[in-house]
């Protein structure tokens, strides 16, 4: 709240490293059985002129815009409380709500520490893009002879992505901007320093960027961009709540999460935890600020697969968090030679709007190797989709959806490589240790041919049965060119390779 405009410069100032709040904005969560006619009444009596500005209305969440007037924080916070339900299973018509906060900015962790790509000639980067040291370091090639990652979707949640870039093209679906409430995904600045820290656009083509990342660790994967960071890396709890259920309705497999919060909104973890539920995989950044505490949030939470920053040595990247609780470590970091131009040997080659390449460092970068890794993985276990009663005998896997985001973070910290010896400082903060693709996939069958829906080895009428009563569905292993719906073209390809 330290700063903000509209509420007042003595309310105590946020956590270190993390964000002031939205002037004027608080989201509210009703409780089951009431409406909006139950609470905006007393909102009103305080505050005329109340509007709601955005809603989440399958989950009961408004966002309501208070007039522009000074606004105490504690007298906002203390209203709120006073109308939350101590029992949520209790209708008490004094306490029609299960949660009130007010909204909070969320920052992209490239953009909270400053650092901006640096671009080179594509005639030489483009040669290192797909051949630069991450590649050697994870096993990538190895790796691909085994999974690609087909029929898994990875939403993007971030700046947006270039659908045009050649690394790209095809690749990338129709998703939506929550910033702008329109679908312009495209991954473009403004040209404005909208948050004032002296730097314009320093996060446009991040979304890019990381969607460059995914696409080279798992080629056959789809891309689903979802903005909910503007062009200078920062968003709002309400908008990423918003983009987390956008994905999980399209079909997501995956979420990329390249932002953090030290608050933990309300709002924000019960997003990621109903998309946990759904079988989706989400993988998170650590955070930049070199530091343990305070713990941000998704990344440094157990219950999801957080990712630090290492550098061609596997040793921690100066600026990476650290802590207990993150699953892996991953290539992170770029460098520069004696003549000041990009190290190839030790930067991180991606892609940016524009068909262009670029070097970038951040654990927002090492998390798309995470999540391109968890895509190879989820891909080689369609079956994990499917009810334990429809899967062939010997493959095993979650009891249920929503173990499936568990049982890939245990096979990517058993085939992590440790490296604690490189880290005498970090031991068991840089999660199991350095991913390593080749090992990872080791560890699964061979990804089944496509239509191979239940992976018994055949694509036969079981797997047409299983598509059929899927019809429509989003989220399934029957979408089999993972565009977030079972549909004819799917069925298409299922008969297509009918009987191999």
């Amino acid at each position: 709240l330290w700063g903000a405009v509209g509420l007042r410069a003595d309310c105590p100032p946020p956590a270190p490293g993390n964000g002031p709040h939205v002037a004027q904005q608080v989201i509210i969560q009703l409780a089951p059985g009431f409406s909006l006619a139950d609470v905006l009444p007393r909102i009103e009596a305080v505050w005329p002129g109340t509007a709601v500005a955005d809603s989440i209305p399958q989950r009961g969440f408004y966002l309501l815009e208070l007039p522009a007037t000074v606004i105490e924080c504690d007298v906002v916070e203390d209203l709120l409380e006073t109308m939350v339900a101590d029992d949520p299973n209790l209708a008490d018509p004094n306490h029609p709500l299960l949660e009130a906060e007010l909204n909070s900015v969320e920052e992209g962790v490239n953009g909270s520490t400053g650092t901006v790509y640096v671009s080179g000639a594509a005639g030489m980067l483009a040669p290192a893009y797909r051949s630069q040291y991450p590649t050697t370091q994870l096993g990538l090639s190895v790796a691909q002879t085994r999974a690609t990652g087909r029929g898994v979707m990875v939403a993007v949640l971030d700046t947006g992505v270039d659908p045009l870039h050649p690394e790209l093209a095809g690749r990338v679906l129709e998703g939506f901007n929550f910033v702008t409430n329109s679908i312009a995904t495209w991954d473009i600045g403004d040209g404005i320093d909208n948050d004032g820290d002296g730097l314009t656009d320093e996060l446009a083509g991040h979304g890019t960027f990381i969607a460059g990342l995914i696409a080279l660790t798992a080629p056959d994967a789809t891309i689903l961009p979802v903005v909910v960071l503007d062009d200078d890396g920062v968003g709002d709890a309400f908008t990423v709540a918003q983009g987390v259920y956008y994905a999980v309705e399209r079909g997501a497999d995956v979420i990329n999460v390249s932002f953090s919060a030290i608050d933990d909104p309300t709002v924000m973890e019960e997003a990621f935890e109903a998309a946990r539920e759904q079988g989706v995989v989400i993988v998170a950044a650590a955070g930049n600020h070199n530091r343990s505490s305070p713990e941000e949030f998704p990344g440094m939470e157990s219950d999801y697969i957080g990712v630090a920053a290492i550098d061609e040595s596997q040793v921690k990247a100066p600026f990476s968090n650290y802590h207990s609780d993150l699953t892996i470590s991953a290539p992170g970091t770029m460098a520069f030679d004696a003549g000041g131009q990009i190290d190839l040997t030790r930067s991180v080659i991606s892609t940016i709007p524009g068909g262009g390449y670029a070097a970038w460092s951040g654990t927002s970068i090492a998390t798309a190797f995470g999540s391109g890794a968890a895509a190879l993985v989820l891909s080689q276990h369609p079956e994990w989709y499917l009810p334990p009663a429809q899967r062939p005998p010997g493959l095993g896997g979650p009891d249920s959806p929503g173990g499936i985001l568990e049982a890939v973070q245990n096979l990517l910290m058993a085939s992590a490589v440790n490296i604690d010896a490189a880290n005498p400082l970090y031991a068991g903060q840089l999660g199991a240790g350095q991913l390593d693709l080749a090992a990872l996939t080791a560890l699964g069958p061979p990804q089944p041919v496509m239509g191979d829906v239940n992976h018994d080895g055949v694509v036969d009428l079981s797997d047409l049965t299983i598509l059929l009563s899927h019809f429509g569905q989003a989220q399934s292993p029957a979408d089999l060119d993972a565009d977030g719906r079972v549909d004819l073209g799917d069925l298409s390809r299922l008969l297509a390779n009918f009987g191999r």
